[in-house]
């Protein structure tokens, strides 16, 4: 018999459902969350640049969010995506400071980046407005105390929650029987940049150039070009860079190493160099960085 024979009858009867499909070839892997209410006017975000993907879901107040010098003033209902590696700020006001429900993941396949992007935000804009949904809501506030309790389990907890907030935030901005984008990527082209990702997450430290994978995965450098531009819809190089960037944060923020030590363990030639790319992408040092770093 067929595999298909042995599914049951009442799977079988949902017959072809797009947002299955989607949320099926993707893998939600969950960062941090928070619930942002009743700040202190002072606390903001300035130039901010984050190596995950953001949602921010508005249940209240008033917030100023500017994604790659566009604002958006966003009220009760709106919701907010984030790529990753786009500088943001995020600032209130004083008379009508913001509530909000912040959740920090990345996704896999990498493939599925820029149609998840594409699908998330509503057209060109990163902002939607959703509405109060009670259902969202929910599974945010299951989220928080999850979050608050750490309970054996957490992270299960956590990873699947963090599924259902984005499964729920896509049902509800479907108006029709199929994805607003649903766009499938050429199978060598995302098999290319699979292994391509794979080699530069394994050799991070060792200062790779294009080369270096080219030779690997035996293929010529325009059609690496290719690959990265049609799945991912960057370079190779910029790929690379923003990598070694992202590594370069979580050990400012999760370790006590030297700039020298972190600019070495993610492939860079010298500690000035490090910190004149990090400069291009947060406008601060490293150091000041490190310093200035709120886990809002």
């Amino acid at each position: 018999m067929r595999y298909a024979d042995y599914i049951p009858n009442y799977l079988k009867d949902y017959g072809d459902d797009p947002l299955r499909n989607f949320m099926g070839g993707i893998h939600i892997i969950p960062h941090s969350f928070g619930h942002q209410h009743g700040s202190p006017f002072n606390i903001t975000l300035n130039d901010r640049v984050t190596g995950d993907f953001e949602i921010i879901y508005i249940i209240g107040g008033y917030s100023i969010i500017t994604i790659s010098n566009t604002r958006y003033d966003c009220y009760k209902g709106d919701l907010v995506l984030i790529p990753p590696f786009t500088k943001h700020s995020i600032l209130t006001t004083e008379d009508n400071p913001h509530d909000n429900y912040w959740l920090h993941f990345d996704i896999k396949p990498v493939s599925m980046y820029h149609g998840f992007i594409k699908t998330l935000m509503s057209g060109n804009s990163h902002l939607s407005h959703l509405g109060l949904l009670p259902s969202v809501i929910s599974l945010y506030a299951r989220l928080e105390e999850e979050n608050y309790k750490k309970l054996p389990g957490y992270y299960s907890y956590f990873s699947t929650l963090t599924t259902q907030i984005v499964t729920e935030i896509l049902r509800n901005k479907i108006n029709s029987q199929s994805l607003p984008y649903t766009h499938r990527k050429n199978a060598m082209e995302c098999d290319t940049v699979e292994r391509a990702i794979g080699y530069i997450h394994n050799n991070i430290s060792s200062g790779i150039v294009l080369s270096d994978i080219t030779n690997k995965l035996h293929i010529s450098k325009s059609y690496l070009f290719k690959c990265f531009s049609n799945v991912l819809g960057m370079s190779p190089s910029r790929f690379i860079q923003t990598t070694k960037i992202k590594q370069a944060e979580r050990l400012l923020i999760t370790t006590d190493m030297t700039v020298s030590e972190i600019a070495d363990k993610t492939g860079y030639s010298s500690s000035y160099y490090m910190s004149k790319v990090f400069k291009d992408f947060y406008d601060t040092s490293p150091t000041g960085y490190r310093k200035s770093f709120i886990k809002y």
